[in-house]
């Protein structure tokens, strides 16, 4: 952990990690320096955030293979998001696995969502389509983190399923 801690200092300076723990606020615990630099001037904040997150990956995957990392409800992202994700995607170091989540039932034809997905498509991308549980489904996944018998668990599951 102290090596990763130092590497990523390193790497990211005193701007960097303060632009990163604006975004991964979970890094405060590892990084002592992301208190400091309160006055930090940005003269591209989406640069900054993009360079350091790949900075980050890049650290981390030199120390910890596979690197999995998990974006949801990207359909939410706005411009600036989507464009750090792409340089992401583009420029990730090679042991990391992204799995980026979004519901289709929220994206319309045409939409600046749509578009930004065409042109991520065009990278080597699998997409994998899931549909929605059933009702079962929901049941089913209550009565097992309830530790409940399903019969117990169906109005519950009956109402978060509607």
């Amino acid at each position: 952990k102290a090596a990763v801690t130092r590497e990523l200092e390193l790497a990211l300076g005193v701007a960097g990690i303060k632009s990163l723990s604006l975004v991964v606020p979970s890094l405060s615990g590892l990084l002592a320096s992301s208190d400091t630099g309160s006055g930090v001037q940005y003269m591209n904040r989406a640069a900054s955030v993009s360079y350091a997150l790949g900075k980050l990956l890049e650290v981390i995957s030199a120390h910890f293979v596979p690197v999995t990392l998990l974006i949801d409800d990207l359909q939410f992202a706005d411009g600036i998001s989507r464009s750090i994700i792409s340089s992401m995607l583009e420029n990730a170091a090679q042991p990391t696995f992204f799995v980026c989540c979004y519901r289709d039932d929220d994206v319309k034809p045409g939409d600046d969502f749509s578009s930004w997905l065409q042109s991520v498509e065009s990278s080597d991308i699998e997409k994998v389509k899931i549909e929605n549980l059933s009702l079962d489904g929901v049941n089913e996944m209550m009565s097992e983190s309830l530790r409940a018998f399903p019969r117990i668990t169906l109005p519950l599951a009956t109402q978060l399923y509607n």
